[in-house]
């Protein structure tokens, strides 16, 4: 029994040394132009340690989101090593390190009485090292999901350590996992989630009021009530930050755009995709855009829709006969469906950063299904564990490579773009990036292909309008920007642009000699933004030489 337990207490270093190993390519990965220049490289709110920028995490939103912890986070690493990628890549795998080691200590800490460490192990092992959670490891921007995450799983880690007690026997684990729960909310909104995991945690252990018990001391009705009081609280002032947040920035979709049986039909194809790619990750992409709905639901959808209805029959027999199981299914139930776009976020039908948490409900059902079919044929234990730890080295490979997707932006979009070749946003991405390196070239024929197909593509046309403006096509440049601020006349950055081309063809058209239309040019800009730098002594300039040509002239 001694070397059995020796050799158990290295299992939570050998899965943090795993989810490590796996992940170090980020460590020289850079930022890439997907939330990382909002969130970390043109962040104003990052910068410094300010008490106004402290004032405005907790008391405003920021991209759409209120994550004040997040944010302070990010700026603790900018103040440690400026905008160096390297540290922000540091911390995210870090924290995701220890995130596998809290998910080995919850699932033991659960199954203590029923289940060896080696359940444990398995499923914190197959968090550690699965390509798909790679998005919100190597996506510098995903520090949320990596820090609300370890809250998330700290408050549950304690909520269960408080579960197995008698009643009222520790109350310091209850109010620490309260409070990790409002730190988890603070790093991201869908820490929601915990509700419905704590009391998958409640039913597992049989002590809702009103259920038989299998020895553990059962709290009353009252006394449950005022147990969960708190977390419901702190969830339903979440939800209601989080929905203010959204709206504030656009972020939620029209729920016109699809009818009732669309979003449904939606819901389900997201419910069971997660749960294919966490068993067998194939096709994975940083984006994946809707695809055509037409009137009615794809056919390609009806796979996805039998799933979720085999899923639900498979909840039904669990609660009956398995009840690891059966926790293990609601876990993923709990945290999958706050993300099935119910409501539209966004352009995407799914997107692989939310299975994070999610996924830990997917890795326990496979581990205790090996290990029941370990326990049913003893013979059958050395092979399983050969095809188990083949099985994790493929992932460990897969999610290396992954790692390297996110190298650049370019590297990114290029991935996205074999998936899904006609992506207007990835496209408008890859052509910033292009223009980024200096190839104006590719990044001028990745415009136009987005605008091609997207011809009201506002962001396209303002970023094809900047890049015209530096290959001195300044008409073709006045002219996206034009039709940019048609579309969205709120756009700051094309009317910005606008006016650095119409001072830039200023300054050509006086070199020109051509000063009638340097004054114009200059006067609009005069018109639109007074303090622009030089703009009054150009125009005085050009006016000057106008009324000297026509003097001459005259």
């Amino acid at each position: 029994m001694r070397p059995q337990g020796n050799r158990d207490r290295y299992l939570p270093a050998a899965i943090v040394l795993a989810a490590v190993a796996v992940h170090l390519r980020v460590l020289g990965n850079d930022f890439v132009n997907f939330d990382d220049v909002f969130y970390i490289t043109r962040n104003p709110l990052i910068a410094a340690l300010s008490p106004e920028n402290l004032r405005s995490w907790f008391t405003g939103f920021y991209f759409g989101n209120y994550q004040p912890l997040t944010l302070l986070s990010l700026a603790l690493d900018h103040r440690l090593a400026g905008p160096d990628p390297r540290v922000f890549h540091a911390v995210n795998l870090l924290l995701h390190a220890l995130n596998a080691l809290l998910v080995f200590h919850l699932v033991r800490l659960l199954f203590a009485r029923e289940r060896g460490p080696w359940l444990a192990a398995a499923t914190a092992a197959l968090f550690a090292v699965h390509p798909l959670l790679v998005e919100s490891v190597a996506w510098a921007a995903q520090r949320k999901d990596v820090l609300y995450a370890l809250f998330y799983l700290g408050s549950l880690v304690a909520y269960v350590a408080h579960a197995r007690r008698p009643p009222g026997a520790n109350r310091r684990l209850h109010a620490a996992s309260v409070l990790l729960f409002a730190l988890s909310l603070l790093s991201k909104a869908m820490a929601v989630s915990l509700v419905g995991a704590i009391l998958a945690v409640d039913l597992y252990l049989r002590r809702l009021p009103g259920r038989g018990g299998d020895g553990a001391a059962r709290p009353t009705p009252a006394a449950y009530l005022r147990e969960k009081l708190p977390f419901l609280i702190l969830a339903l002032a979440a939800g209601v930050t989080a929905v203010l947040a959204q709206r504030s920035a656009a972020f939620l979709g029209s729920p016109a755009l699809h009818t009732p049986l669309q979003r449904a039909a939606i819901a389900g194809y997201g419910f069971a995709h997660y749960a294919a790619q966490l068993v067998l990750p194939l096709g994975q992409s940083a984006y994946h855009p809707y695809p055509a709905m037409g009137g009615g639901v794809p056919p390609a959808f009806l796979p996805h829709l039998a799933f979720v209805a085999a899923a639900a029959a498979g909840l039904v027999l669990a609660l009956r006969r398995h009840p690891a199981a059966a926790f293990a299914i609601l876990f993923y139930l709990v945290n999958i469906l706050p993300v099935l776009q119910w409501l539209p976020v966004g352009d995407f039908i799914v997107a692989e950063r939310f299975a994070y948490l999610a996924s830990i409900g997917v890795f326990l059902l496979m581990a205790l299904g090996l290990q029941e079919l370990a326990g049913r044929r003893r013979r059958w234990q050395t092979p399983l564990a050969a095809v188990f730890m083949a099985y994790l080295v493929l992932l460990g490979v897969l999610a290396d490579r992954r790692c390297g997707v996110w190298r650049d932006s370019v590297t990114l979009w290029n991935d996205v773009l074999d998936r899904y070749p006609d992506t207007p946003l990835a496209l408008n991405n890859r052509g910033l990036a292009w223009a980024e390196r200096g190839d104006r070239a590719a990044a001028l024929a990745d415009l136009d292909r987005a605008l091609q197909l997207d011809p009201r593509y506002a962001d396209a046309l303002g970023n094809r309008g900047v890049v015209k403006g530096e290959r001195g096509d300044y008409d073709g440049a006045i002219a996206d920007f034009d039709a940019a601020l048609r579309l969205a006349p709120a756009f700051a950055a094309a009317r910005a642009g606008r006016e650095d081309a119409l001072f830039r063809r200023g300054v050509a058209r006086f070199q020109a000699a051509d000063y009638a239309g340097a004054v114009a040019d200059f006067a609009r800009v005069a018109a639109g933004r007074p303090d622009y730098p030089g703009v009054r002594q150009n125009l005085n300039a050009a006016r000057s030489r106008l009324q000297g040509l026509n003097a001459g002239g005259g």
